[in-house]
C-alpha cells in the first residue's frame, strides 16, 4: 500500500530557504509576461477526441547575485470535449510551475564552467495544479537536481537539467475509489531530463525569438489503479516576431507567432486515447 499525499518536507525546506535568500538580495533583472494560446488540437487521458484550448500565462523571471528565479502561473480552459465533473461546460485548469536555479560558481566566486558550460548549479523547485473535471487532479510535485548553464550569446539561454521528481496526486474517478486502488496517490520517485531554450534572431530589421522547452521523464511503477505508467515526453516551441517593432512601437514588448506541442505518455499515462498530442498553436505575448 502506498501512504497518503503528505508533503516532502526536506524539499520544501529548500525552496523555502532559496526563496528567502532570493528576496534578501537585490535582483540583477527581472522580466514579466503575460502570454495567450490557442489550439483545436489539444489532447486529455481517457478523451478519445481533440480538445480546444484558451491559455493564458503569467510568467516571472528574476535573477540576482547567486542565481534566478522562474514562476509560471497558467489558466487553461477546454471546450466541451473536456468538460467538468458536473458536464457543465468545459473544464478549467490551474497550473503554477515554480524553479530556483543556485549557481556553484556564484556561491565559489569562480568561474566553474568549461568549454561549452558557462555555469553549473542546482535547480529545484515545485508544481501544483486543479481542475475541475471528473478526474480532479491535485498535483504536487518536487523536483532537484544540478544543472548546466551553456555558454551562449548574449541575451540567449540554454539548458540542461537532470531532475529527481517526486509526484503526489489525486484521482476522482469511480475506478480509483475501488477496493486496492487509490485515490490519493504517492508515485515512485523517477528521473528527468529537461532542457529550455531562448534565442534572438534578427531577420533584416525584423526581430524574432525561438524559445521553448522539452523533457523525458523516465517514470517508474504504477498508477491508481495499479496500470504502469509509461515515460513521458513533452516538447513546447514557438517561434515569435517582434509586433511592436514591425507597427514602430516600442520593441521587445509585444510577440505573436505560431508554437507547437508534442507529448506522448500525457502524465505518464499509455494505452488509453488522449495520451499522445500534435497541437500547433497560435501564440500572443506581452512583456511589461
Amino acid at each position: 500500500m502506498r501512504k497518503k499525499t503528505s508533503p516532502l518536507k526536506h524539499y520544501l525546506a529548500l525552496t523555502v530557504a532559496l526563496l528567502a535568500s532570493a528576496d534578501a538580495l537585490a535582483l540583477k533583472w527581472q522580466d514579466n509576461s503575460l502570454s495567450y494560446t490557442v489550439s483545436d488540437q489539444f489532447t486529455e487521458p481517457g478523451v478519445p477526441v481533440e480538445v480546444t484550448k484558451h491559455i493564458v500565462e503569467y510568467v516571472h523571471v528574476n535573477a540576482y547575485r547567486l542565481g534566478n528565479n522562474m514562476l509560471r502561473f497558467k489558466m487553461m480552459r477546454s471546450d466541451d470535449n473536456d468538460p467538468t465533473a458536473s458536464g457543465n461546460g468545459g473544464a478549467t485548469e490551474l497550473y503554477a510551475v515554480y524553479r530556483h536555479y543556485l549557481s556553484f560558481g556564484a556561491l565559489a566566486e569562480k568561474n566553474l564552467g568549461s568549454g561549452p558550460v558557462r555555469d553549473i548549479g542546482l535547480t529545484a523547485g515545485f508544481d501544483i495544479n486543479t481542475k475541475n473535471n471528473a478526474f480532479g487532479p491535485r498535483k504536487r510535485m518536487f523536483v532537484l537536481g544540478p544543472t548546466l548553464m551553456f555558454d551562449v550569446p548574449k541575451r540567449s539561454m540554454l539548458q540542461l537539467s537532470l531532475l529527481a521528481n517526486k509526484e503526489y496526486n489525486h484521482c476522482g474517478l469511480p475506478p480509483c475509489s475501488a477496493p486496492g486502488n487509490h485515490n490519493d496517490y504517492e508515485f515512485d520517485t523517477y528521473p528527468m531530463l529537461f532542457t529550455a531554450w531562448h534565442f534572438p534572431i534578427q531577420l533584416g530589421s525584423v526581430g524574432t525569438k525561438f524559445e521553448g522547452f522539452a523533457l523525458k521523464g523516465y517514470r517508474r511503477g504504477v498508477d491508481y489503479v495499479g496500470n504502469k505508467v509509461g515515460h513521458e515526453t513533452l516538447m513546447r516551441a514557438a517561434w515569435l516576431v517582434d509586433v511592436g517593432q514591425l507597427a514602430d512601437s516600442q520593441a521587445g514588448k509585444v510577440y505573436a507567432g505560431i508554437g507547437y506541442e508534442y507529448w506522448r505518455n500525457k502524465y505518464g499515462a499509455n494505452g488509453i486515447p488522449g495520451t499522445s498530442t500534435n497541437a500547433p498553436t497560435l501564440q500572443l505575448k506581452w512583456h511589461f
